[in-house]
């Protein structure tokens, strides 16, 4: 099985197990994955991005105030190794956007 396809069962499970069945199934029904444009540009400012998040974001684009059908969505998708602090994912263009971020910020 592949790594994104076995992240993500094993976080539906999770929601499901925690009470979260009606938001998972919402997130599912109304997210998609990056364009290859997306992905392309990403890969062009970023050349040694690892597969694995870009195939995460060809299976959603973001899950951090992005807009699917019309409405903003906040999900969290990434975990952590800090008890109760999980992660939303950038989309592609949010990467690109927020890149120098760190450096204007500090």
């Amino acid at each position: 099985m592949k790594i994104v396809e076995e992240y993500v069962k094993g976080l539906k499970k999770a929601y499901y197990d925690n009470e979260g069945k009606e938001s998972w199934d919402y997130f599912e029904r109304v997210m998609y994955g990056a364009s290859n444009e997306d992905i392309n540009k990403l890969k062009e400012e970023y050349p040694n991005v690892p597969d694995s998040l870009v195939k995460l974001l060809k299976y959603v684009d973001g899950t951090y105030w992005r807009e699917y059908e019309g409405e903003k969505i906040v999900f969290y998708l990434l975990g952590s190794d800090v008890e109760e602090y999980p992660y939303y994912l950038l989309s592609a263009n949010q990467i690109l956007e927020t890149k120098n971020e760190a450096v204007d910020f500090y």
